[in-house]
Order: C-alpha cells, then structure tokens, then sequence
C-alpha cells in the first residue's frame, strides 16, 4: 500500500496529540492536586477551602476557607494541607502572629462530617532538629516581627487532611498570621490569611470593678441585660 505524504504528516500529527495527551494524564493527574478541596459539614453544607496564595516550590499546599477572618476576639478557620505526590508522611504545623498576644486554642481534624477529632498543641518551635532539614532549605520568609503561637503534628495518609481551628486574638486589633508546615520527606508549605475585629456597630460597657468580688478577679462571667434600640 502506497502511502503519500499528506498521509504521513497525519499519521505524524495524531501520534504527537496522542502523546501529549498521555503525558498530560500522567503528569498534572499525579502532580496537581485540586485547585479547590471542600468537605461535606454535619448540617449537610459544602464548604469549598478557595483560598490560598503563592504555591512557588511548595509540596504542601495549604487552603482556607476565607482570606480575611472577623470577629470580636476570635475566629474560627478551617483550612486543608494536600500533599502533591499524595504520599503517606508525618508533618508538623505551626501558627504565627503578628500580635503576640493572639494565639490558636484549639486545633480539630476532619474524620467525617459528624466527627472531628481534637489534636493536642504545644509551644515548641518547630526547627531542622525536630522536623525536616530538606523541608528547612524551602523555607519561606516569615516576618522577624511574627511570634510562634502554637503547633501539632499529624499523619498524611491520604492526598488533602482538613482541619478546624479557633484562633484568639485581642479586641480592636486586626493582623496577619502564618500556617506553616514541614513534612517528614522534605515537603513544605505556608500561608498567609488575616484577622480583623472590626464591626460595623458598637457600643462601650463599663464595668464597675467595686462590683466584681475582691482579690483581682479575672477572665469572670458577666451577664448583660438592657433595652437599646440602637441594638436592634
């Protein structure tokens, strides 16, 4: 059979999509994870975890929910760790602030929608004798000014691990923190989302401290009560 050479370049050109569209598979569907994890939450919502920032020479890579956090004193997060290569490690997490009197009080992993399994937190700093010297040399730059609030560990065992965290911070203040972690095989990844405890409207309520006990009471319980129609 005789075959010209209209023939040959179209047998050539399919050959070489072809090619490209194996490749494809094979590289962005074993390298890239979801640009966007979500998870299913008990009252039956998705949440979709689209925030995150410059992933440039990071494995793992971090997603919150939402970039800028509000409250009177405190938020709540979530966030998601997805290691590239999907391979099984331990890692270790820290949290930063720009306040040092903020900090993170509670830290949960995601087992299903109705169960939420606590992680213990401890002061210490994560560094290249206690995790990854591979993971160090990635490293990021995390302002001098930032203080260590916080850090646990966990097991990937599974490409995206998601979690829940309760962050505090101090009334009237707003801020950026760091989420930071080292993987046991040399991964690494940072993030970068704010906290603000601004609000629309307020009002002053002052305490008389004749009126609380004696000895220098703290961190007490008060109970208010009062008709305001600007808190309508």
């Amino acid at each position: 059979m005789k075959i010209n050479k209209r023939q040959v370049a179209f047998l050539i050109l399919v050959f070489a999509i072809m090619t490209a569209g194996i490749f494809s598979v094979l590289y962005f569907g074993h390298f890239q994870p979801p640009s966007s994890p979500s998870l299913a939450l008990a009252d039956g919502t998705k949440l979709r975890l689209s925030y995150t920032d410059d992933n440039e020479g990071e494995d793992l890579l971090i997603n919150a929910d939402r970039q800028y956090y509000e409250g009177l004193n405190e938020a709540e997060i979530y966030f998601a760790v997805t290691e590239r290569e999907a391979r099984a490690e331990e890692v270790a997490l820290q949290f930063w602030f720009d306040d040092a009197t903020a900090y993170v009080h509670s830290v949960e992993q995601y087992v299903s929608a109705q169960n939420w399994q606590k992680i213990p937190l401890s002061d210490e700093l994560i560094s290249p004798e206690t995790s990854s010297p591979e993971a160090f040399a990635k490293r990021k730059l995390v302002p001098e000014s930032m203080t260590q609030r916080g850090s646990f560990q966990f097991a990937m065992r599974g490409q995206t691990a998601f979690f829940r965290a309760r962050v505090s911070f101090p009334p009237g203040t707003a801020g950026e923190f760091f989420l930071e972690s080292f993987g046991a095989s040399g991964t690494y990844g940072l993030l970068d989302p704010w906290y603000s405890t601004s609000w629309l409207y307020r009002k002053k309520i002052s305490i008389d401290p004749a009126k609380v006990g004696s000895g220098g009471v703290t961190n007490f319980p008060v109970l208010f009560s009062k008709t305001d129609l600007d808190l309508r």
